[in-house]
């Protein structure tokens, strides 16, 4: 077990069994109360743009917390020396493509993504109301590119984004740049 939080209120649980492990993030009143288990899924993609695959266009971008120099729109302005950051456990960051689309894969890089995994969930929705689950998803931890998953066929107007910190211990969720994409 490994206190996250100065308060102890967030704690990263690594369990090892039988030569596999598990990643947990326990945490107290964050976005959910219940315990948030991270695999570390093999991207279907890792790179600045999958072939045969379109990209749909987000018309906003939107944070609760930011700070000054790394706010939302950092995230898809095509620029992956920019970022939006958090150190707020379960702070979400949510994309607005603007009218539903159909989606089938989303794409995510990571500031310090080459040094460090970070532990999120991904989720997509039609209305804003009712949300899909992509995945609790442990990052690679060996690129700045986009690691991209694909989901089920859908249509999407919304992803959102929720940071449950890294594998260095901290709260930080410093996202680079953010894609959704049809077949």
């Amino acid at each position: 077990v490994i206190p996250m939080t100065e308060d102890n209120r967030v704690a990263k649980v690594c369990i090892q069994k039988d030569g596999m492990s598990k990643t947990y993030i326990v945490s107290i009143n964050t976005m959910s109360s219940d315990d948030v288990e991270f695999e570390q899924i093999k991207p279907d993609y890792v790179g600045k743009s999958p072939s045969g695959m379109t990209q749909l266009k987000f018309k906003d971008a939107h944070a609760a917390v930011a700070q000054a120099e790394h706010i939302p729109a950092n995230t898809i302005d095509g620029d992956f020396n920019t970022r939006w950051t958090s150190d707020v456990i379960g702070g979400t960051i949510q994309f607005d493509l603007g009218e539903a689309k159909y989606a089938s894969a989303m794409g995510v890089a990571f500031y310090f993504g080459n040094e460090r995994s970070t532990f999120y969930r991904a989720a997509v929705s039609e209305d804003g109301k009712t949300w899909t689950l992509v995945g609790n998803i442990k990052s690679g931890g060996d690129t700045l590119d986009l690691e991209v998953y694909k989901f089920p066929r859908q249509k999407v107007r919304y992803l959102k984004l929720a940071g449950f910190g890294n594998t260095e211990g901290s709260a930080w969720f410093n996202v680079s740049e953010v894609r959704l994409y049809d077949q």
